[in-house]
């Protein structure tokens, strides 16, 4: 039978102190009792079933850097003591006591005074760092929705981009409301103590149900990568070096904290030392993770076929080196076209999630100053009707780069035997409207981009179809 056991914590806001008491008060009847609040978790111990009253009070002047109670606070927890309250545990600000006495004399009997400490400590620990967690939460919702709305197919395809949208958007969510049910309880709180009455207990049950929505989605986001394809890899491997990269900071700073706390160091220097320590090993856990990365790539870990490095020597009897790869891929320029084709890289490219299916290949030459054609397909294959259009509308919609427009016209799918078909068409100002060799192929459930500099002829398009399409 287990003595000790640990939890999250009640999913209650910091000022919500008539819930956390209520809640302490059945864990105690159950046989549960708070013994310490840690950076993760709150800790009881199994105890004889017992009603134990409770009281949450707050000190503005405490910290969590502190090495232990300050004495104005030791001042504070002997008052305590002597009205027959027993000093349990402390969060920050927040300090509890239990009481086996059924009706104890209260802690605070002045409810002005309890609710500026409850707003001071609210302003010094609480307010600052959801408010930062809340920009946070925003400018990530900003880069995944950028990263989305430039590459729709790539974001799908990896299926992380969305995903971490939504978990960002409804932290945000979650975070704002609780920020204004803040809002809203101190104004209301306010007005009942200017008239003299208590202070109002928030009993909302936000918090609980938005913080278990939250968790679900940060569970659903990190168990995707075990769905996630590329290029032969599964994504638990993403998932894995995500892990490493905030083990290697959460761990180290901590540690600074935890053993700046054990030596009786002051708040100020704990302060320090943690914040440095923070920005050393960010730095320091960035730069192994990319080593690690690259390391990966070059040993095949994080694809199927890892490039076979070659050196080539030039007609003026220069060498170089290039990565070719082997891949095996559907549709080759040799299937189009006889050439010679000694130097040439093929590379396939695939990713899968729960949204998309990418099949990409291109057939590039390595040889310095080549002119050689070049092949490039992808096949996306949407598991879902929206998926589909979002995916066509990105193939086909108009942009503009290096000072040229260029649009998708439609051209005759019946060659291609498909539902539509579009070619690449740059709007050149200086030279008329020019067709280039880049094709977008639309069936009923796939879509087929590709990019080829040969001018291709009827043969090479069923050629094409053939092996890309049936």
């Amino acid at each position: 039978m287990r003595n000790k056991k640990r939890s999250v914590g009640p999913c209650f806001l910091f000022y919500q102190y008539a819930d956390i008491e209520r809640h302490l008060t059945r864990m105690a009847e159950r046989g549960w009792q708070l013994e310490a609040i840690t950076s993760f978790s709150w800790r009881y111990r199994r105890a004889e079933p017992k009603r134990l009253t409770y009281s949450v009070t707050y000190f503005p002047e405490a910290s969590e850097f502190d090495p232990g109670p300050t004495e104005n606070q030791q001042v504070y927890l002997d008052y305590c003591a002597q009205a027959g309250w027993h000093y349990v545990a402390q969060c920050a600000q927040m300090q509890i006591f239990c009481s086996e006495e059924e009706h104890p004399v209260p802690i605070e009997t002045d409810e002005q005074e309890k609710f500026r400490a409850i707003c001071r400590a609210m302003k010094k620990n609480y307010l600052p760092g959801n408010l930062l967690l809340l920009g946070c939460c925003l400018l990530q919702m900003f880069t995944q929705g950028q990263t989305f709305f430039d590459s729709p197919i790539m974001s799908l395809a990896t299926g992380t981009a969305l995903t971490n949208f939504i978990l960002w958007l409804f932290l945000s969510v979650h975070l704002g409301g609780s920020l204004l049910l803040y809002w809203h309880w101190k104004r209301t709180t306010a007005a009942a103590v200017a008239q003299g009455g208590p202070c109002v207990a928030s009993s909302s049950k936000w918090p609980q149900w938005s913080g278990c929505v939250a968790v679900a989605l940060l569970l659903l986001s990190q168990i995707q990568y075990f769905f996630l394809h590329n290029n032969g890899r599964s994504g638990w491997v993403y998932l894995i070096y995500g892990l490493f990269y905030m083990l290697a900071i959460l761990v180290p700073v901590l540690g600074v904290k935890h053993i700046c706390k054990k030596l009786k160091i002051d708040r100020a220097t704990n302060m320090v030392f943690t914040f440095l320590a923070a920005i050393v090993v960010s730095i320091a856990a960035m730069a192994v993770l990319t080593k690690v990365i690259f390391w990966s790539i070059d040993h095949g870990v994080l694809e199927e076929s890892p490039p076979e490095t070659v050196t080539i020597t030039t007609d003026r009897g220069q060498t170089y080196t290039a990565d070719i790869y082997h891949d095996d891929l559907p549709l080759t320029i040799e299937d189009l076209q006889e050439g010679d084709y000694t130097y040439y890289s093929y590379a396939a490219d695939h990713q899968e999630s729960i949204f998309l299916r990418r099949e990409a290949g291109l057939q590039t030459s390595v040889l310095y100053g080549s002119d050689g054609p070049e092949l490039y397909y992808a096949r996306l294959t949407p598991k879902l009707p929206l998926v589909y259009r979002v995916c066509r509308w990105e193939l086909t919609r108009s942009f503009e780069s290096i000072g040229v427009d260029y649009e998708m016209t439609p051209i005759d799918p019946t060659p291609w035997r498909a539902d539509a078909a579009y070619q690449k068409r740059a709007l050149n100002p200086y030279h008329g409207d020019l067709f280039e060799g880049y094709y977008v192929l639309c069936y009923e459930d796939m879509l087929l981009s590709l990019r080829t500099g040969l001018p291709l002829t009827d043969d090479q398009i069923a050629t094409i179809v053939d092996r890309l399409v049936q």
